[in-house]
């Protein structure tokens, strides 16, 4: 009700009443600026119009408390009946923490029984025992331990010399496995890869380190020659093997990286001084001190440098990761931009559930989807139509999607550019999954003082299967000097 645009909250702005009185309204509006063009402000059909719109508007707003009431009823009723919900969840709790009690304890008393069991069991062992060495201590000679256990394999007298045959078998395999190895190190693997060369040809013999370190320590005690530093032992030179294939990480490495980088940043936007939307025009459209052509100039320039030869006007869709973001306001400003070159731009307010397009273009506020014709929706004398978000009759993409495809069919042959503000991926998936076909090109506003890198990582996680990766031009980088400061 402050805000004064209570038909597009949902529930309110579909229902039927409110649907048929804004119809009403509407239709006495017409008439009135008709009527208005040829009669005073005291004519009696103006004051009969006037009073209809003032009747009107009360209806609407005794409908909005209506229908205000009815959510509140709504609502007292869920809470009482989440609060009921809630106590017997609480019961339900406090029964299944009695239950759980009891089956500790009934655990606990089977562990207590199976360890009397067991108790029992080795002292009916033990009794049967001591009545064998009773028998045998009395019947004859011989005596037996107080506890007899029998072993649990026959011993073969044959387990010494299997010990034995053993030991000596471990002694040459350890004895054997140096000196084996270190012949093929130093004669045999020189041998094969000298003759894998140069088939046909010997390999050259090479010192062993005994050898090396023998000649050595003989030649420096020859009169008039320096000693020659000790030289390191010859390791086995092995031959990069250039036909092994590589590993399946380091071949598609490259790949991996180009398919899940980032789009490129297209321009970054500064922190705005003002936050009227007039001098934020101003600020953003304004050109570089140094010459340069403005931020997003730059953005128009590098959308036009990218402009295919298909037929029809480049369709352009601003998202975002999450709301306020800024892509009303590049959206709103490239099709200022684009109108002051020159060029015819379509404007569509594509967000229906938080439309904030006239903002920036106020006298766009009485402009109507109903419209016959494209001239309808011409901001002033510009080249700029306008589609706001405003006036529509639902908030549902799904309804609203082919009244978007008529305009934009109307559109085909009198602009060059369509530009469709969207919601954003995380708060308006289901929307931006419907309109992301529709779309040439695809910006990506992020502002980094709203919205984290993991939120921009789940957003173009979501945008990833709903369009092709051609289609995303680059990142549009918001308030960039608050956030590199």
């Amino acid at each position: 009700q402050s805000s004064g645009m209570a038909s597009v909250i949902p529930g309110i702005g579909s229902d039927a009443g409110m649907v048929d009185l804004r119809k009403q309204a509407s239709d006495v509006q017409s008439k009135l600026a008709e009527w208005s063009q040829t009669c005073g402000r005291n004519h009696p059909k103006i004051i009969g119009f006037r009073e209809n719109l003032t009747s009107n508007a009360q209806q609407q707003s005794q409908r909005v408390l209506e229908i205000i009431q009815e959510k509140e009823n709504v609502l007292t009723a869920s809470k009482a009946k989440a609060k009921q919900l809630k106590d017997e969840a609480q019961l339900a709790r406090n029964m299944a923490r009695d239950e759980n009690q009891k089956n500790i304890e009934l655990r606990f008393l089977m562990d207590k029984a199976n360890a009397s069991q067991e108790l029992a069991r080795q002292l009916a062992q033990r009794k049967g025992q001591t009545d064998l060495v009773g028998r045998i201590g009395a019947g004859g000679n011989e005596a037996v331990a107080d506890i007899a256990v029998p072993p649990d394999s026959a011993i073969s007298p044959k387990k010494s010399i299997a010990a034995v045959a053993a030991l000596l078998v471990f002694g040459l395999v350890g004895a054997g496995l140096p000196l084996g190895l270190g012949f093929t190190q130093d004669k045999l693997w020189p041998m094969l890869k000298l003759s894998a060369r140069q088939p046909g040809t010997a390999a050259p013999s090479q010192p062993s380190p005994q050898q090396q370190q023998h000649s050595t320590t003989r030649s420096s005690g020859l009169p008039g020659t320096e000693p020659l530093p000790p030289q390191p032992p010859i390791m086995m030179d092995v031959e990069p093997m250039m036909d092994a294939p590589l590993p399946a990480s380091t071949a598609t490495a490259g790949s991996t990286a180009t398919g899940s980088s980032p789009p490129p940043i297209l321009a970054s936007i500064p922190e705005l001084f003002s936050s009227e939307p007039a001098m934020q025009f101003t600020e953003l459209l304004h050109p570089d001190p140094l010459g340069g052509p403005s931020v997003i100039a730059s953005i128009c320039r590098t959308l036009e440098h990218s402009r295919s030869t298909q037929q029809g006007p480049r369709v352009i869709l601003t998202t975002s990761a999450t709301t306020g973001e800024g892509k009303s306001l590049v959206a709103a400003s490239m099709a200022a931009s684009l109108c002051t070159s020159g060029a015819k731009v379509l404007l569509v307010e594509c967000n229906p559930a938080s439309p904030s397009l006239t903002n920036w273009f106020p006298q766009a506020e009485g402009f109507s989807a109903m419209a016959h014709d494209l001239s309808a929706l011409r901001y002033g004398l510009s080249n700029l139509f306008i589609l706001p978000a405003n006036d529509l009759p639902s908030i549902d993409m799904r309804e609203l999607l082919p009244g978007y495809r008529r305009w934009m069919e109307r559109a085909q042959r009198e602009v060059e550019w369509i530009i469709l503000d969207g919601a954003s991926l995380l708060m308006g998936f289901a929307d931006m999954a419907q309109l992301a076909p529709l779309a040439t090109d695809i910006l990506f506003v992020h502002d980094a003082t709203r919205c984290s890198q993991e939120q921009v990582k789940a957003g173009f996680n979501l945008l990833r299967p709903i369009t092709s990766p051609d289609k995303v031009r680059g990142m549009v980088m918001n308030r960039h000097s608050l956030f590199s400061a």
